[in-house]
């Protein structure tokens, strides 16, 4: 999955969300069913990783598209790309090879220069993209491509041949091999005849990912995923179908996974209590935070010494554990446990970043 994190600054955060679920299959093992039902809480918007902006497009496409790198677990490896770059000039220039059998799902080869049409599509302020641009903003004269005062192509991104693609930051990022990871082609032949529409349907689309996607018009709940038979490592995957259902209502999901519609379904907090206890029950932190949102137009909220007394006087484990009791855990920072490592250490962001609010009745008078 893609692990991007996006927070606003006037709000005080609470909870790092558990994303609960519970499954069940025939035998217990998920690796033998060849059809798998799943749902999703809401509907995917679009399937170009260009104009992403939400995350049950971007949930949509982990499954169909592959960037430089991919998550294996918490750790970076790579997908694309034939190996992990080690950065030349002092940490600013990475030298990808493109893997001589990564292919589209058309059979058409992933080349250098789809990683640049998307790269250049994203900064390039025509487009109008709202995507997240962490991966490429620090990619060199970025700024002045952004607001038109530089051309597309002096972005610090191009094809050396077709297999090669050459990227310059503007200074050494050691968690770029992180932000690789988001950094998405898409199909240049293809996305210069569709056009607008690519990515809007089905029938506009090709993947370079573990699945291709079948019967989505764009507006429709309901969708298939189906094994790509052309994936440079399709020999892995192992579930053939994953028939795909949007259900936003919990009272539904829940149900549908009652009379076997459903694999897998994700409960909402009130349903929790019915199934927490049952072997079904599975609980899977998610890179999400809740928090109480401050409105930063008014001049009585628009105070920062005020958030910080919210945030001393907030109790997050009675909140986690008395009211939410969803499987939630308190989160004294921005950012949740298991996200972020220190790259030296290994220790995890939350352990160095250390508790930045607990209840202190003291701290919290202004």
């Amino acid at each position: 999955m893609n692990k991007n994190i996006r927070w606003a600054a006037g709000v005080i955060i609470v909870a790092a969300i558990s994303g609960v679920l519970f499954t069940k299959n025939n035998d217990g093992d998920v690796s033998k069913v060849r059809t798998l039902q799943v749902m999703m809480k809401d509907d995917v918007m679009t399937m170009n990783p260009i104009m992403t902006t939400d995350i049950y497009s971007s949930q949509a496409q982990d499954q169909v598209y592959e960037g430089l790198y991919r998550y294996k677990g918490n750790k970076v490896v790579p997908a694309m790309a034939e190996k992990i770059v080690k950065p030349s000039q002092n940490g600013t220039v990475y030298t990808f090879k493109i893997r001589d059998n990564a292919k589209w799902s058309n059979g058409d080869k992933v080349t250098a220069q789809d990683f640049v049409t998307a790269i250049r599509a994203t900064a390039d302020p025509k487009t109008k993209s709202q995507a997240s641009a962490d991966a490429i903003s620090i990619m060199k004269n970025y700024d002045s491509v952004h607001v038109g005062a530089m051309t597309p192509d002096k972005l610090g991104v191009k094809a050396i041949d077709s297999h090669t693609v050459q990227i310059t930051l503007t200074q050494a990022t050691p968690s770029f091999d992180k932000l690789a990871t988001a950094i998405i082609p898409v199909n240049t032949k293809n996305y210069a005849k569709w056009g607008n529409k690519y990515g809007t349907a089905s029938e506009y689309m090709v993947t370079n990912g573990a699945y291709q996607m079948n019967g989505w018009t764009g507006t429709n709940s309901s969708f298939m995923f189906t094994k790509n038979s052309n994936y440079w490592s399709a020999k892995r995957v192992q579930i053939e179908k994953v028939k795909v259902r949007v259900i936003k209502t919990p009272m539904t999901a829940a149900n549908e996974f009652k009379n076997k519609h459903l694999d897998i379904a994700q409960l909402s907090d009130e349903y929790i209590k019915t199934y927490k206890n049952t072997k079904y029950y599975h609980a899977t932190p998610q890179a999400v935070v809740r928090g109480i949102y401050f409105n930063e137009t008014s001049d009585k909220t628009n105070n920062q010494h005020l958030r910080q007394a919210f945030g001393y006087l907030i109790d997050r484990e009675a909140i986690t554990s008395n009211v939410m009791n969803d499987g939630s855990m308190p989160q004294s920072n921005a950012v949740p446990k298991g996200i972020m490592t220190n790259p030296i250490t290994g220790a995890d962001f939350t352990k160095d970043a250390g508790t930045q609010f607990k209840v202190d009745k003291k701290k919290s008078t202004i």
